[in-house]
């Protein structure tokens, strides 16, 4: 909603409900409020798999894809947004770049408040919170579970990125 379109995030509804009866507001003095630049911290898993995190989140306008896309963007994952009449396209041909690859994002589907889905290359990847991975029956491997745990003690928010039905990567999001 608006509060998305400035920066703003709000894990409920109801929170900003319950903060119009609030009497106190305390605050820490780490910057969070007044920086709020959402960044990735840290990475772990597959680094194949960041320009196909750039490729879904290039189509999204949610602050978390915006830290994603800026972290893993790569002029492959540019591609998957140019049309033939896109005046505005890289003229670069990405696939002539060693190892470049080229993404055709389709099917994309954003689930308020879990995640995305969509089909990359002719497969199934999903981008999204734990919660929703475990919803859509992913496979999360044990380390990457532990990088989870770890990111969460961090006060990093893990976004996780599955592939063919496994969880092949996970991204700390951060205040910068």
């Amino acid at each position: 909603g608006r509060a998305a379109q400035n920066g703003i995030l709000v894990k409920g509804g109801d929170v900003i409900e319950r903060l119009s009866h609030a009497g106190l507001l305390l605050l820490d003095k780490t910057g969070t409020l007044t920086r709020g630049e959402i960044s990735v911290v840290d990475y772990a898993g597959d680094e194949t798999a960041q320009p196909k995190i750039a490729a879904l989140e290039s189509q999204s306008s949610h602050p978390y894809a915006k830290a994603l896309f800026t972290a893993f963007h790569t002029d492959a994952a540019e591609s998957t947004n140019a049309t033939a009449t896109d005046a505005t396209a890289n003229s670069a041909d990405p696939a002539s770049s060693p190892g470049a690859e080229q993404f055709q994002v389709e099917d994309l589907e954003e689930i308020q408040g879990s995640g995305m889905r969509a089909t990359i290359n002719s497969a199934t990847s999903l981008l999204g919170s734990m919660r929703f991975m475990e919803e859509q029956q992913q496979k999360i491997p044990s380390a990457l579970n532990a990088k989870v745990d770890e990111f969460l003690d961090r006060a990093l928010t893990p976004i996780l990125y599955a592939h063919n039905g496994s969880v092949t990567a996970v991204a700390g999001l951060g205040d910068a």
